[in-house]
């Protein structure tokens, strides 16, 4: 299902200089805190052991970054753009990446993007209704859950870029969280979307998760911000982080339950 750029995967973990080797070459040039954050979590060893997932993977420049940051996983990346798809089976891009072309959603189906008769005919430019699939035009592509994804597959991260679409792709995991206890990334709209913030919050902590608001721009607006959900279960771990320890100092906040 996954096309995978290569095979094997190196049996040892990067060093802290490989790491910052990695990070000169590939980080991404938006979200610093978030990935340095991820970075030092890594170095800390508390990023659970299992795969790592990028969904609204876009060109995959953060899924090829977390490739490089972690050989020794396998990372997997969905988007629902094919011509995105493309760009990240391109051989110059990590060997332990795999692509997926689809969305995700609650259960399995089919979605089709819908134009206005102005759209289609180019009169009217597309508008993004959530997805990066705008450029897909009448293309239908499928909707997988994770737990059908994974359902043999242990995850360790995921990092969902879903504009909105977050809690049916969450329904759709919950015997994957609930088995694996991954890390969580995802985005919410802090001043636009308070009724859904709130409702993301709080279904998070249903879910048994603490949610960490990082204070850097995440997204087009400015409201945007990105947050690291770590499972109750691990929360212990994670209060000796110094990394953590020192985000929370400057640019994370725990989240307010709801």
């Amino acid at each position: 299902m996954f096309h995978c750029n290569g095979d094997e995967l190196p049996p040892s973990r990067p060093a802290a200089v490989e790491t910052r080797a990695v990070w000169e070459r590939h980080a991404p040039a938006s979200e610093p805190i978030a990935n340095s954050l991820l970075a030092s979590l890594l170095l800390e060893d508390l990023v659970p052991e299992g795969g790592i997932l990028d969904v609204g993977a876009f060109d995959g420049v953060f899924a090829n970054f977390y490739a490089e940051l972690m050989p020794h996983r396998t990372i997997y990346a969905i988007d629902p753009s094919m011509e995105n798809i493309k760009k990240m089976r391109l051989p110059k891009q990590a060997r332990n990446l795999c692509s997926l072309w689809g969305a995700v959603g609650e259960a399995d189906e089919a979605a089709q993007v819908n134009l206005t008769d102005a759209e289609a005919n180019g009169s009217q430019p597309v508008r993004d209704r959530g997805y990066h699939y705008v450029n897909e035009r009448r293309r239908r592509f499928p909707i997988y859950s994770l737990d059908t994804l994974f359902a043999r597959t242990r995850m360790g991260f995921l990092h969902l870029d879903l504009e909105g679409h977050e809690l049916p792709t969450l329904s759709g995991a919950r015997q994957l969280l609930q088995r694996d206890k991954p890390l969580l990334s995802y985005e919410v709209a802090v001043h636009r979307h308070q009724a859904h913030t709130k409702a993301l919050l709080g279904y998070i902590d249903s879910l048994g998760y603490s949610s960490f608001l990082i204070e850097e721009i995440a997204g087009m607006t400015a409201d945007v911000r990105n947050v690291l959900a770590v499972p109750a279960s691990r929360l212990r771990a994670f209060t000796s982080s110094p990394a953590l320890t020192a985000a929370y100092l400057g640019n994370v906040r725990r989240a307010p339950r709801f």
